[in-house]
């Protein structure tokens, strides 16, 4: 007879390394972030300034000594020794010494004297171009069409269309060769089969001019003055004058009437029954501040301007700002009260659109009056009371502005400016600053892309359209230093 069988050991769990649980989470994460990476989202360093001031290289916050605005300044290739760094807003000039005792504004920002900040960082979406055709005004980043060859031996690099065979050795001295490929990001302007023109500063398709949408357009203002930044003393024009004959601040000129300034605040006041007319004197041109002041460039005055005040008229009567472009006259006016006349846009001396808005005497009231690309606003604490949109053939633009303007008007009662502030828009250059080419024609198949420091910034115009498999993604978010984080526009 058998005996019966011992009972069966239950089985013990394995004992697993403590360690083990994260190496794996460790190389889980790190393959999720590969797979991310290469298909989503990738993080992308803007190394130069070709953007600016949209997106940041390389560069410098300083403050003028002279009127306290911050701006910041590009790198100069590593010194600004020999360059002129001009405040855009009291065109002072900064000394070496002076820029180096400034602090960067950035956060985190250590050493907090560290002469030049390393550019931002962009999050691009690599997936978006896969649900939607990328757009134009996006920003985008792609695959330079050119591929480098760079000489171990003589240190030359030469540039090689990227459909044509790569050299083997350097085509000057033999030596042996490395390539490169880089990543450009810009601002995409012109689509597959565009006819694509430069004129007066703006961006024309197919005869048609192109407007930026209302958050590009936000992101793209550029400054010129600030009446919270009052010049110390006064800066004269020894840039283009060489006695300094011309005086840059004060800038304010009354043509009609009387002003006052008591620091930021700012009072037109008429005389008798005459509307008082106070003029913005200094120049309102394309100088990028980002850059530095070009000596042996051309300033073109820029036309497409906005106005934004914080304003009250403590009795009836009218406030009237003005923006001047070439021969026309754009006018926005705005009723306190139960003064005579209407909250209108005008052009010449004719309304082409009105509001019933009527601000009341004795509140401040956040005014703003744009024209940007052939389109007037006007604009109440935030709120469009009145837009036109401005058609005129294209045979009959000029390549570049001629002259402009801006002026303040108060009509029946004097009006109290809390804060005065001026903007132009991007101005777009051709291929040289002389205008020598404005015309250009982009494939099927093909992006044409610029940057918004036009004035400094390789792209579209000098070599060439950018086939679509060249895309890597859209600009998403700027993450990069923290204090700077925004979406791209």
């Amino acid at each position: 007879m058998n005996s019966p069988s011992a009972p069966a050991q239950p089985l013990r769990p394995r004992r697993r390394h403590p360690w083990r649980d994260t190496i794996e989470g460790i190389l889980s994460a790190l393959a999720l972030v590969l797979i991310i990476r290469h298909f989503a989202f990738e993080v992308f360093k803007i190394p130069t300034g070709s953007m600016a001031p949209t997106l940041l290289g390389q560069h410098r916050d300083v403050v003028c000594p002279n009127c306290g605005y911050p701006y910041i300044l590009d790198n100069g290739e590593g010194t600004i020794a020999q360059y002129d760094a001009r405040c855009p807003n009291c065109w002072y000039q900064l000394t070496l010494a002076e820029i180096q005792r400034d602090y960067c504004s950035c956060f985190p920002a250590w050493p907090p004297r560290l002469f030049w900040r390393g550019g931002n960082r962009v999050i691009v979406n690599k997936f978006l171009p896969q649900i939607r055709p990328v757009g134009r005004w996006d920003i985008v980043v792609f695959k330079y069409p050119y591929v480098l060859v760079h000489c171990k031996r003589c240190a030359d690099v030469t540039r090689v269309p990227q459909d044509r065979p790569l050299p083997t050795q350097c085509p000057d001295c033999g030596g042996p060769v490395t390539y490169e490929r880089q990543n450009f990001i810009k601002r995409l302007v012109g689509l597959p089969g565009d006819e694509l023109l430069v004129r007066h500063g703006d961006i024309y398709i197919n005869g048609q001019i192109q407007r930026k949408p209302p958050d590009v357009q936000e992101a793209v203002w550029q400054h010129v003055y600030d009446s919270r930044y009052q010049a110390k003393e006064p800066v004269r024009d020894d840039l283009t004058s060489p006695d300094g004959s011309i005086p840059l601040t004060p800038c304010w000129k009354a043509e009609t009437g009387r002003y006052e300034v008591k620091g930021a605040q700012l009072d037109l006041i008429p005389v008798g029954n005459s509307p008082a007319r106070l003029r913005y004197a200094a120049p309102i041109t394309d100088y990028p501040a980002y850059n530095h002041w070009p000596p042996n460039e051309r300033l073109f005055p820029v036309g497409d301007m906005r106005w934004s005040v914080e304003a009250r008229l403590d009795a009836p009567g009218l406030l009237r700002l003005g923006i001047e472009e070439d021969d026309q006259t754009f006018t926005a006016a705005i009723r306190f009260g139960n003064a005579s006349g209407q909250t209108s846009l005008n052009l010449g001396g004719k309304s082409v659109a009105k509001s019933d808005f009527t601000a009341e005497p004795g509140r401040t009231v956040c005014i703003s009056f744009a024209n940007a690309d052939d389109r007037l606003e006007l604009r109440a604490d935030g709120r469009l009371l009145c837009s036109y949109d401005i058609t005129a053939p294209l045979a009959g633009v000029p390549d570049r502005a001629r002259s402009n303007g801006a002026w303040l008007e108060a009509d029946g009662a004097p009006v109290d400016f809390d804060r005065v502030r001026l903007q132009r828009d991007l101005y777009y250059l051709s291929s040289g600053v002389d205008g020598s080419r404005d015309g250009y024609h982009v494939p099927a198949g093909n992006y044409f892309v610029m940057g918004d420091n036009t004035r400094n910034s390789a792209d579209s115009r000098s070599w060439g359209p950018f086939p679509k498999e060249n895309l890597i993604g859209i600009g998403s978010v700027v993450w990069w230093p923290l204090n700077q984080i925004r979406p791209c526009r």
